[in-house]
Protein backbone atom coordinates (compact mmCIF):
# COMPACT_ATOMS: atom_id res chain seq x y z
CA UNK A 1 0.00 0.00 0.00
CA UNK A 2 1.43 3.11 -0.96
CA UNK A 3 0.50 6.68 -0.79
CA UNK A 4 -0.57 8.80 2.63
CA UNK A 5 -4.88 7.41 2.50
CA UNK A 6 -3.82 5.74 5.55
CA UNK A 7 -6.68 5.47 8.18
CA UNK A 8 -4.90 3.65 11.47
CA UNK A 9 -6.76 1.61 13.99
CA UNK A 10 -4.64 1.10 16.90
CA UNK A 11 -5.55 -2.00 19.48
CA UNK A 12 -4.92 -2.52 22.50
CA UNK A 13 -5.20 -4.45 26.12
CA UNK A 14 -4.12 -1.06 27.74
CA UNK A 15 -5.38 2.03 29.08
CA UNK A 16 -4.45 5.11 27.21
CA UNK A 17 -3.58 7.15 30.48
CA UNK A 18 -1.09 5.66 32.15
CA UNK A 19 2.61 5.09 32.62
CA UNK A 20 4.96 2.96 30.06
CA UNK A 21 3.09 1.54 27.45
CA UNK A 22 0.06 3.64 28.24
CA UNK A 23 1.91 6.51 27.02
CA UNK A 24 3.63 5.46 23.93
CA UNK A 25 0.12 4.39 22.49
CA UNK A 26 -1.24 7.97 23.74
CA UNK A 27 1.16 10.15 21.92
CA UNK A 28 0.95 7.59 18.82
CA UNK A 29 -2.73 8.85 19.09
CA UNK A 30 -1.89 12.42 19.20
CA UNK A 31 0.56 12.31 16.89
CA UNK A 32 -0.94 10.24 13.94
CA UNK A 33 -3.45 13.22 14.61
CA UNK A 34 -1.62 15.99 14.24
CA UNK A 35 -0.07 14.64 11.30
CA UNK A 36 -3.28 14.78 9.52
CA UNK A 37 -3.56 10.66 9.45
CA UNK A 38 -6.93 10.01 10.91
CA UNK A 39 -6.97 7.27 14.25
CA UNK A 40 -9.42 5.13 15.96
CA UNK A 41 -8.79 3.32 19.01
CA UNK A 42 -9.91 -0.53 19.99
CA UNK A 43 -9.51 -0.71 23.48
CA UNK A 44 -10.31 -3.66 26.04
CA UNK A 45 -10.14 -0.65 28.93
CA UNK A 46 -11.62 2.08 27.67
CA UNK A 47 -14.37 4.27 25.80
CA UNK A 48 -14.79 7.79 24.67
CA UNK A 49 -12.87 10.34 22.57
CA UNK A 50 -8.78 11.20 22.61
CA UNK A 51 -7.06 13.34 20.88
CA UNK A 52 -10.55 13.93 18.97
CA UNK A 53 -9.90 9.75 17.96
CA UNK A 54 -13.14 7.77 18.73
CA UNK A 55 -11.85 4.89 21.13
CA UNK A 56 -14.14 2.02 21.29
CA UNK A 57 -14.32 -0.40 24.17
CA UNK A 58 -14.38 -3.68 22.24
CA UNK A 59 -15.03 -6.29 25.68
CA UNK A 60 -17.43 -4.98 28.02
CA UNK A 61 -16.11 -8.07 29.75
CA UNK A 62 -12.73 -7.64 29.76
CA UNK A 63 -13.01 -3.85 30.74
CA UNK A 64 -14.74 -4.25 33.78
CA UNK A 65 -12.54 -7.14 35.22
CA UNK A 66 -9.39 -5.35 34.44
CA UNK A 67 -11.01 -2.30 36.06
CA UNK A 68 -11.62 -4.12 39.14
CA UNK A 69 -8.30 -5.95 39.64
CA UNK A 70 -5.92 -3.82 37.70
CA UNK A 71 -3.61 -5.10 35.13
CA UNK A 72 -0.67 -4.97 37.47
CA UNK A 73 -2.19 -7.19 40.04
CA UNK A 74 -3.60 -9.94 36.67
CA UNK A 75 -0.66 -10.15 34.79
CA UNK A 76 1.38 -10.94 38.32
CA UNK A 77 -1.05 -13.91 38.67
CA UNK A 78 0.49 -16.77 37.47
CA UNK A 79 -3.08 -18.87 37.68
CA UNK A 80 -4.92 -15.58 36.03
CA UNK A 81 -1.75 -15.89 33.09
CA UNK A 82 -2.37 -19.39 32.63
CA UNK A 83 -6.40 -19.26 32.95
CA UNK A 84 -6.06 -16.03 29.89
CA UNK A 85 -3.68 -17.53 27.74
CA UNK A 86 -4.32 -20.94 27.74
CA UNK A 87 -4.42 -21.70 23.61
CA UNK A 88 -8.28 -22.11 22.84
CA UNK A 89 -9.28 -19.61 25.65
CA UNK A 90 -6.86 -16.78 24.41
CA UNK A 91 -7.88 -17.93 20.47
CA UNK A 92 -11.26 -17.60 20.66
CA UNK A 93 -11.30 -14.58 22.43
CA UNK A 94 -9.52 -13.16 19.48
CA UNK A 95 -11.59 -14.43 17.22
CA UNK A 96 -14.41 -12.73 19.08
CA UNK A 97 -13.00 -9.42 19.29
CA UNK A 98 -11.47 -9.72 16.55
CA UNK A 99 -15.18 -9.66 14.88
CA UNK A 100 -15.87 -6.66 16.70
CA UNK A 101 -12.88 -4.98 15.55
CA UNK A 102 -13.79 -5.48 11.95
CA UNK A 103 -17.21 -4.34 11.92
CA UNK A 104 -15.93 -1.11 13.52
CA UNK A 105 -13.00 -0.56 11.15
CA UNK A 106 -14.70 -1.21 7.95
CA UNK A 107 -17.60 1.71 9.18
CA UNK A 108 -14.65 3.82 10.09
CA UNK A 109 -12.83 3.01 6.66
CA UNK A 110 -9.73 1.70 8.38
CA UNK A 111 -6.87 0.24 6.65
CA UNK A 112 -3.50 -0.16 8.77
CA UNK A 113 -4.43 -2.10 12.08
CA UNK A 114 -1.13 -0.75 14.90
CA UNK A 115 -1.86 -3.73 17.03
CA UNK A 116 -0.59 -3.65 20.95
CA UNK A 117 1.62 -6.38 21.74
CA UNK A 118 0.56 -10.01 21.36
CA UNK A 119 -2.80 -9.95 22.53
CA UNK A 120 -3.64 -6.30 20.15
CA UNK A 121 -2.13 -8.80 17.15
CA UNK A 122 -4.50 -11.33 17.99
CA UNK A 123 -7.51 -9.77 17.89
CA UNK A 124 -6.49 -7.29 14.64
CA UNK A 125 -5.10 -10.58 12.77
CA UNK A 126 -8.74 -12.15 13.60
CA UNK A 127 -10.18 -8.69 12.30
CA UNK A 128 -8.24 -8.54 9.03
CA UNK A 129 -9.34 -11.99 8.25
CA UNK A 130 -13.38 -10.74 8.22
CA UNK A 131 -12.33 -7.08 6.95
CA UNK A 132 -13.38 -6.78 2.85
CA UNK A 133 -10.57 -3.92 2.12
CA UNK A 134 -6.91 -4.79 1.75
CA UNK A 135 -5.46 -3.99 5.24
CA UNK A 136 -2.01 -3.84 6.79
CA UNK A 137 -1.30 -5.01 10.18
CA UNK A 138 1.80 -3.83 12.60
CA UNK A 139 2.47 -5.54 15.23
CA UNK A 140 4.21 -3.53 18.22
CA UNK A 141 6.18 -5.06 20.85
CA UNK A 142 7.37 -4.10 24.41
CA UNK A 143 8.53 -7.42 25.22
CA UNK A 144 8.83 -10.71 24.49
CA UNK A 145 5.63 -12.31 25.83
CA UNK A 146 7.09 -16.12 26.50
CA UNK A 147 10.55 -14.58 27.85
CA UNK A 148 8.75 -12.22 29.58
CA UNK A 149 6.85 -14.50 31.67
CA UNK A 150 9.24 -17.23 31.92
CA UNK A 151 11.23 -13.99 34.00
CA UNK A 152 8.07 -12.78 35.95
CA UNK A 153 7.52 -16.24 37.27
CA UNK A 154 10.91 -17.52 37.47
CA UNK A 155 9.96 -20.16 34.97
CA UNK A 156 12.43 -22.19 33.06
CA UNK A 157 11.95 -22.53 28.89
CA UNK A 158 10.32 -25.81 29.02
CA UNK A 159 7.40 -24.88 31.22
CA UNK A 160 4.01 -25.44 29.62
CA UNK A 161 2.86 -21.95 29.88
CA UNK A 162 6.15 -20.47 28.26
CA UNK A 163 6.13 -23.14 25.51
CA UNK A 164 2.58 -22.46 24.96
CA UNK A 165 3.17 -18.59 24.59
CA UNK A 166 5.85 -18.98 22.19
CA UNK A 167 3.82 -20.98 19.85
CA UNK A 168 0.99 -19.02 19.97
CA UNK A 169 4.13 -15.35 19.57
CA UNK A 170 5.15 -17.59 16.54
CA UNK A 171 2.03 -18.07 14.62
CA UNK A 172 0.99 -14.15 15.06
CA UNK A 173 4.82 -13.03 14.07
CA UNK A 174 3.93 -15.19 10.74
CA UNK A 175 0.54 -13.56 10.13
CA UNK A 176 1.70 -9.83 10.67
CA UNK A 177 3.04 -7.83 7.79
CA UNK A 178 5.65 -5.85 10.28
CA UNK A 179 6.89 -6.53 13.01
CA UNK A 180 8.18 -3.36 15.72
CA UNK A 181 10.50 -3.78 19.04
CA UNK A 182 11.03 -1.32 20.98
CA UNK A 183 14.22 -3.28 22.27
CA UNK A 184 17.12 -4.27 19.08
CA UNK A 185 17.74 -7.40 21.78
CA UNK A 186 14.34 -8.83 21.33
CA UNK A 187 14.69 -8.11 17.68
CA UNK A 188 17.69 -10.30 17.61
CA UNK A 189 15.81 -12.89 19.45
CA UNK A 190 12.72 -13.26 17.05
CA UNK A 191 15.07 -13.45 13.88
CA UNK A 192 17.68 -15.75 15.50
CA UNK A 193 15.84 -18.34 18.02
CA UNK A 194 12.24 -17.69 16.61
CA UNK A 195 13.05 -17.64 13.35
CA UNK A 196 10.83 -14.48 11.58
CA UNK A 197 12.33 -13.28 8.62
CA UNK A 198 14.33 -9.86 9.14
CA UNK A 199 12.47 -8.07 6.93
CA UNK A 200 9.55 -7.67 8.76
CA UNK A 201 11.21 -6.53 11.66
CA UNK A 202 12.06 -3.04 12.67
CA UNK A 203 13.50 -1.70 16.00
CA UNK A 204 11.99 1.79 17.03
CA UNK A 205 12.87 3.23 20.44
CA UNK A 206 10.66 4.68 22.90
CA UNK A 207 10.43 8.13 22.73
CA UNK A 208 9.71 11.53 24.58
CA UNK A 209 7.07 14.29 24.42
CA UNK A 210 9.44 17.56 22.81
CA UNK A 211 5.78 19.51 24.88
CA UNK A 212 6.95 18.46 28.42
CA UNK A 213 7.87 21.21 30.69
CA UNK A 214 11.96 21.39 30.99
CA UNK A 215 13.53 21.45 33.92
CA UNK A 216 14.51 25.47 33.59
CA UNK A 217 16.87 25.60 36.96
CA UNK A 218 19.56 23.18 38.66
CA UNK A 219 19.65 24.75 41.65
CA UNK A 220 19.66 21.19 43.22
CA UNK A 221 17.08 19.90 45.47
CA UNK A 222 19.07 16.76 46.92
CA UNK A 223 15.93 14.40 44.90
CA UNK A 224 16.07 11.44 42.77
CA UNK A 225 12.90 10.18 42.05
CA UNK A 226 11.21 7.39 39.40
CA UNK A 227 8.42 6.75 37.83
CA UNK A 228 6.81 3.45 36.86
CA UNK A 229 4.88 0.59 37.85
CA UNK A 230 6.54 -1.09 41.43
CA UNK A 231 6.53 -4.32 40.14
CA UNK A 232 9.06 -7.21 40.11
CA UNK A 233 10.75 -6.66 36.92
CA UNK A 234 11.46 -2.63 37.85
CA UNK A 235 13.64 -3.87 40.34
CA UNK A 236 12.95 -0.75 43.15
CA UNK A 237 14.11 -2.52 45.99
CA UNK A 238 17.80 -2.32 44.79
CA UNK A 239 17.12 1.74 44.97
CA UNK A 240 15.23 2.32 47.80
CA UNK A 241 18.29 0.06 49.56
CA UNK A 242 20.59 2.44 48.63
CA UNK A 243 19.24 5.13 50.17
CA UNK A 244 21.73 4.97 53.29
CA UNK A 245 24.72 5.08 51.27
CA UNK A 246 23.59 8.23 49.17
CA UNK A 247 22.35 9.87 52.10
CA UNK A 248 25.63 9.79 54.15
CA UNK A 249 24.85 12.04 56.89
CA UNK A 250 22.50 14.65 55.11
CA UNK A 251 19.40 14.98 55.95
CA UNK A 252 17.80 16.83 52.88
CA UNK A 253 18.20 14.02 50.54
CA UNK A 254 14.46 12.99 49.41
CA UNK A 255 13.27 9.52 47.12
CA UNK A 256 10.46 9.79 45.40
CA UNK A 257 8.39 6.99 43.84
CA UNK A 258 5.71 7.94 41.34
CA UNK A 259 3.51 4.93 40.42
CA UNK A 260 1.80 2.03 42.05
CA UNK A 261 1.78 -1.51 41.39
CA UNK A 262 1.34 -4.97 43.23
CA UNK A 263 4.51 -4.75 45.34
CA UNK A 264 3.49 -0.80 46.83
CA UNK A 265 2.81 -2.33 50.25
CA UNK A 266 6.12 -4.32 50.40
CA UNK A 267 8.26 -1.17 49.07
CA UNK A 268 6.61 1.12 51.69
CA UNK A 269 7.47 -1.28 54.76
CA UNK A 270 10.80 -1.77 52.94
CA UNK A 271 11.63 2.42 52.90
CA UNK A 272 10.44 2.51 56.75
CA UNK A 273 13.70 0.41 57.42
CA UNK A 274 15.71 3.24 55.08
CA UNK A 275 15.53 5.43 58.31
CA UNK A 276 15.00 8.60 55.44
CA UNK A 277 13.29 10.61 53.44
CA UNK A 278 11.39 8.18 50.67
CA UNK A 279 7.84 9.68 49.66
CA UNK A 280 5.29 7.04 47.98
CA UNK A 281 2.94 9.70 45.47
CA UNK A 282 0.98 6.29 44.62
CA UNK A 283 -0.65 6.42 40.71
CA UNK A 284 -1.17 9.64 39.76
CA UNK A 285 -1.92 11.42 36.02
CA UNK A 286 0.88 11.23 34.01
CA UNK A 287 0.63 15.00 33.59
CA UNK A 288 0.68 15.56 37.36
CA UNK A 289 3.46 12.67 37.98
CA UNK A 290 6.06 14.13 35.37
CA UNK A 291 5.43 17.41 37.08
CA UNK A 292 6.40 15.49 40.60
CA UNK A 293 9.71 14.40 39.01
CA UNK A 294 10.23 17.81 37.76
CA UNK A 295 11.27 19.13 40.95
CA UNK A 296 14.27 16.31 41.08
CA UNK A 297 17.89 16.25 40.10
CA UNK A 298 18.04 12.88 39.12
CA UNK A 299 15.71 9.98 37.67
CA UNK A 300 16.59 6.27 38.01
CA UNK A 301 16.13 3.29 35.53
CA UNK A 302 17.19 0.75 38.08
CA UNK A 303 15.76 -2.53 36.27
CA UNK A 304 18.16 -5.02 35.46
CA UNK A 305 15.82 -6.80 32.98
CA UNK A 306 18.32 -6.89 29.88
CA UNK A 307 15.75 -7.41 26.90
CA UNK A 308 13.79 -3.92 28.28
CA UNK A 309 13.29 -0.98 26.59
CA UNK A 310 12.50 1.34 29.77
CA UNK A 311 10.15 4.48 28.43
CA UNK A 312 11.43 6.24 31.60
CA UNK A 313 14.69 7.08 30.28
CA UNK A 314 13.04 9.56 28.01
CA UNK A 315 10.46 10.75 30.11
CA UNK A 316 13.28 11.61 32.27
CA UNK A 317 15.33 12.95 29.45
CA UNK A 318 12.60 15.02 27.93
CA UNK A 319 12.53 16.74 31.49
CA UNK A 320 15.73 17.59 31.60
CA UNK A 321 16.69 15.24 33.91
CA UNK A 322 19.95 12.96 33.92
CA UNK A 323 19.31 9.67 34.06
CA UNK A 324 20.67 7.03 36.51
CA UNK A 325 21.25 3.67 34.62
CA UNK A 326 22.66 0.23 35.72
CA UNK A 327 25.49 -1.21 34.32
CA UNK A 328 25.38 -4.45 31.75
CA UNK A 329 22.25 -2.84 30.50
CA UNK A 330 22.23 -2.10 26.57
CA UNK A 331 20.65 1.32 26.83
CA UNK A 332 23.34 2.34 29.33
CA UNK A 333 25.77 2.16 26.59
CA UNK A 334 23.96 3.05 23.49
CA UNK A 335 22.03 5.87 24.98
CA UNK A 336 23.02 7.25 28.30
CA UNK A 337 26.74 6.88 27.64
CA UNK A 338 26.20 7.92 23.86
CA UNK A 339 24.46 11.01 24.81
CA UNK A 340 26.31 11.26 27.78
CA UNK A 341 23.05 12.58 29.54
CA UNK A 342 23.58 10.36 32.93
CA UNK A 343 25.36 7.84 34.79
CA UNK A 344 25.84 4.28 34.59
CA UNK A 345 25.96 2.48 37.93
CA UNK A 346 26.72 -0.87 39.38
CA UNK A 347 23.48 -2.81 39.90
CA UNK A 348 24.25 -2.92 43.81
CA UNK A 349 22.47 -0.77 46.51
CA UNK A 350 26.07 0.54 47.98
CA UNK A 351 27.39 1.58 44.38
CA UNK A 352 24.09 3.11 43.50
CA UNK A 353 23.79 5.16 46.64
CA UNK A 354 27.42 6.24 46.42
CA UNK A 355 27.25 7.49 42.68
CA UNK A 356 24.28 9.11 43.34
CA UNK A 357 25.64 11.06 46.26
CA UNK A 358 28.85 12.03 44.19
CA UNK A 359 26.14 13.21 41.26
CA UNK A 360 24.64 15.32 43.37
CA UNK A 361 28.02 16.95 44.94
CA UNK A 362 28.46 18.36 41.70
CA UNK A 363 25.45 20.52 40.45
CA UNK A 364 27.06 21.75 37.18
CA UNK A 365 27.53 18.14 35.83
CA UNK A 366 24.12 17.42 36.43
CA UNK A 367 23.47 20.63 34.64
CA UNK A 368 25.01 19.69 31.50
CA UNK A 369 23.91 16.36 31.66
CA UNK A 370 20.27 17.58 31.69
CA UNK A 371 20.73 19.96 29.13
CA UNK A 372 22.17 16.84 26.37
CA UNK A 373 19.42 15.00 27.92
CA UNK A 374 16.79 17.28 26.61
CA UNK A 375 18.67 18.14 23.08
CA UNK A 376 18.58 14.31 22.78
CA UNK A 377 14.61 14.01 22.74
CA UNK A 378 14.47 17.59 20.73
CA UNK A 379 16.80 15.97 18.00
CA UNK A 380 16.30 12.03 17.90
CA UNK A 381 14.23 10.25 20.32
CA UNK A 382 10.54 12.59 20.17
CA UNK A 383 7.31 10.74 18.97
CA UNK A 384 7.07 13.02 15.61
CA UNK A 385 9.80 11.74 14.27
CA UNK A 386 9.08 8.32 15.83
CA UNK A 387 6.05 7.92 13.98
CA UNK A 388 6.99 9.22 10.87
CA UNK A 389 9.25 6.37 10.66
CA UNK A 390 6.36 4.07 10.94
CA UNK A 391 4.89 6.12 8.28
CA UNK A 392 7.90 5.58 6.34
CA UNK A 393 7.83 1.98 6.69
CA UNK A 394 4.04 1.79 5.82
CA UNK A 395 5.34 3.59 2.22
CA UNK A 396 7.78 1.04 1.61
CA UNK A 397 10.52 3.46 2.12
CA UNK A 398 12.45 2.19 4.58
Amino acid sequence: MKGSNFSIGIVTPHGLEGYGISVRINKEIHTFTKLGYPVTVFSLVQEGTIYDSKVYCISGFLSKVIQTFGFDRIANSRYLVELIFASRRIKGLAKRLGENVSAIAEKEGVNILLADDFLGSLIALEARRNMQKDTIVLGEFADLIHLDYSERFDLAEEDPLVINLREMLIEAFEGLDYILFVSPIDAEIAIKQLCIPSTKIHVLYEAGDIKSPVKRTYELNSCVCYLGSVSKWENLELFLKSYPYAKSGSDELIYKVVGGGPLLNRMKKLAQKADGKIAFYGWKPYNEAIKICLDADLGIVPTIKKRAMPSKLFVYSSLGLPVVSMEGMWWSNKIVKHFDIGYVIPPNQIDIGQGIREAIENPEEIRMKGIRARKMIDDYFNWEIRTKKILSILRNET
